[in-house]
């Protein structure tokens, strides 16, 4: 059920989340100098898949078999869980960014070795960090269909980050929340079903969905305490009395309201989609 936006606004601060603790992160980073101490750069050697090139990368099974000649690890399960872990510390990544690791032919690469040091932030690399206050995937509105998105709202950056996915390292658009105001919508421009809020730019709107409403109340919540302005949109039109209202009936007929005067009337909200 949809919840007006007086209730969402103002809530109580959002809870900023840090993934990962400073400890951990050391160790993280202790065991990457010891595996480069004990030769990782043998295994990072320039490829080519078909007709492309990926500079200064490795391939996952031959890793996952060198962790274990090492002795860094004791099976293949235990060594899929070290690069897994690493992964999630965005120490390596699929040069593709099109999965997660894998106990594969594919080939990964460390993000020291990155070709393009400029890029970024990742998805990972965000996760990694403090800040974060509402992400997840979200349907844009794009120029023809509607495609789905990985977005994160960093509060103590004031801003939010639009991904492909969540494996991509660098984020399609970045928002500064401060210069920004967020709005409710619900129907019109919403995808059919789905729970929208709009971003409004200056010379531009972005329009996100959510499969359920309470989504919807957690993004306009957290991108609003991060720094963006809310307006809730004031209705257009008011009515006096139920007679005065019209629906679309199962058959696709239009329906006056005014037909049942003097009836009894029993509405239901069936939340259908």
């Amino acid at each position: 059920e949809q919840r007006p936006m007086s209730q969402i606004l103002p809530g109580p601060p959002v809870a900023e989340t840090c993934s990962f603790e400073p400890e951990e992160q050391q160790k993280i980073d202790d065991l990457v100098q010891q595996l480069y101490n004990k030769g990782l750069v043998n295994l990072i050697k320039d490829r080519r898949d078909f007709f492309k090139s990926h500079k200064k990368c490795f391939i996952g099974k031959e890793f996952i078999v060198w962790l274990q000649k090492i002795n860094e690890a004791t099976s293949d399960d235990e060594a899929i869980a070290i690069a897994l872990k690493l992964q999630d510390y965005d120490i390596i990544h699929h040069v593709n960014d099109h999965k997660s690791f894998a106990n594969d032919s594919s080939y990964y690469r460390f993000r020291a070795d990155e070709p393009d040091a400029n890029r970024g932030p990742s998805v990972a690399s965000l996760r990694a960090g403090c800040g974060i206050s509402k992400s997840g995937e979200v349907i844009v509105r794009g120029s023809f269909l509607w495609k789905t998105r990985y977005a994160i709202c960093k509060a103590d950056e004031q801003k939010l980050f639009i991904f492909a996915s969540q494996m991509d390292s660098s984020p399609l658009e970045v928002f500064d929340l401060s210069k920004l105001r967020t709005d409710v919508r619900e129907t019109g421009e919403c995808k059919q079903g789905f729970y929208c809020f709009v971003l409004l730019a200056p010379n531009k709107k972005h329009i996100y969905c959510c499969r359920h409403s309470s989504d919807q109340e957690e993004w306009i919540q957290a991108l609003a305490q991060a720094g963006a302005g809310f307006i809730e949109e004031k209705p257009t039109s008011t009515f006096n009395s139920i007679y005065d209202c019209s629906a679309i009936t199962i058959n696709g007929e239009n329906r006056v309201f005014n037909d049942y005067a003097g009836r009894v009337c029993l509405v239901v909200n069936v939340a259908s989609n």
